[in-house]
């Protein structure tokens, strides 16, 4: 009997051996994936730098009275004439010395100013000092098109013995008015001369004493549709006497006060 249990135990433990062996074996865990290393950096979230704006040549600031007229002035030019100025001045008649230009009067007004591709617009204006001998006329102004025709327009200022008024064309008609301030000028004094190009068709013009700037005279005027979006050329003339020119800026600005 002894002998017949321990055959059947012997076959259960044969059997469970074969079975176990006939199982499925169990899915082995896959390994957790690895990204595959590079040489390229992962990219981030840092914004693109922009390109920082190139400031003015000029190392000046404009003359703090500017700034009673008008708001963020950026002078974009000086010139101190003398023989080494810049290009882009034509001359009728007139001098270049060695710190200013001395313009004779002639009787045909003939002068100097800027050359005809650089053209002026809302935003734009220049500032310029001078010095004038007993008797002179002369003029600076902003002109468009050609002189005595239907489309031409001027705005500027008139110095006739000491006397400044404005100096408006529209077409073939001068509109002349004098000029409001408590400044009187005199022959042998220098003064600045500002002149801007305000938004919508008006227009500023400043004179003011270089060692007593609170001496001032000015003219501004608002113009009528036919002036709108025109750009201009900055024309400088002479009638009598003899006007010294010296330091000379040009600027932008953002707005008039």
């Amino acid at each position: 009997m002894k002998k017949s249990i321990q055959s059947v135990f012997f076959v259960f433990v044969m059997l469970t051996v074969l079975l176990s062996g006939c199982a499925p074996a169990s899915t082995p865990v896959p390994p957790t994936p690895t990204s595959v290393p590079t040489d390229t950096p992962a990219p981030t979230n840092t914004p693109v730098p922009t390109k920082t704006p190139i400031p003015p040549t000029a190392t000046v600031p404009a003359p703090d009275k500017v700034s009673e007229y008008l708001n963020g002035v950026v002078v974009t030019l000086i010139e101190p004439f003398g023989k080494d100025y810049k290009s882009g001045w034509w001359f009728d008649t007139g001098k270049l010395t060695s710190d200013n230009v001395t313009l004779p009067g002639t009787d045909t007004w003939s002068g100097f100013g800027r050359d005809e591709s650089r053209k002026f617009v809302a935003g734009d204006g220049y500032l310029i000092d001078f010095t004038y001998s007993k008797g002179s006329v002369f003029e600076m102004l902003f002109q468009h098109e050609k002189f005595y025709t239907d489309p031409y327009r001027r705005f500027g200022i008139y110095v006739d013995n000491g006397i400044g008024k404005s100096d408006l064309w529209q077409g073939k008609t001068l509109f002349a008015n004098n000029l409001n301030g408590n400044l009187v000028l005199h022959p042998d004094t220098k003064y600045t001369l500002l002149m801007a190009i305000l938004q919508d068709r008006e227009f500023l013009g400043v004179i003011w004493n270089k060692s007593d700037p609170a001496k001032t005279i000015y003219y501004r005027e608002k113009l009528g549709t036919s002036w709108t979006d025109l750009s201009y050329t900055l024309s400088i003339g002479a009638n009598k006497g003899t006007i010294l020119f010296t330091d000379y800026y040009e600027i932008k600005f953002d707005s008039a006060k």
